[in-house]
């Protein structure tokens, strides 16, 4: 079975967004984090080996991190590869 790729934005009180990112983009997890313009001001691409594990980081890492005020997350269910 493949990895499991992910794009979650993130809703960041202002304050707190490099705070965020800092200890985000140090979970192994994380393959690149993004800043935004918008209601969601943050991005990270997240891949992990199945979906316990994405639920696992979700509920340990991200779901309680202080300054996060709303997640909105999207699994990749396909990648198409442009040449």
């Amino acid at each position: 079975m493949g990895k499991v790729l992910a794009f979650t934005f993130l809703q960041i009180e202002r304050q707190k967004r490099n705070m965020v990112k800092d200890y985000l983009i140090n979970l192994p997890e994380v393959k690149a984090y993004y800043r935004l313009t918008g209601a969601y001001n943050g991005l990270v691409e997240i891949e992990t080996n199945d979906t316990e594990e994405m639920y696992a980081l979700y509920s340990e890492h991200i779901d309680n991190l202080d300054g996060i005020l709303e997640t909105q997350t999207q699994v990749v269910i396909k990648k198409f590869s442009v040449r």
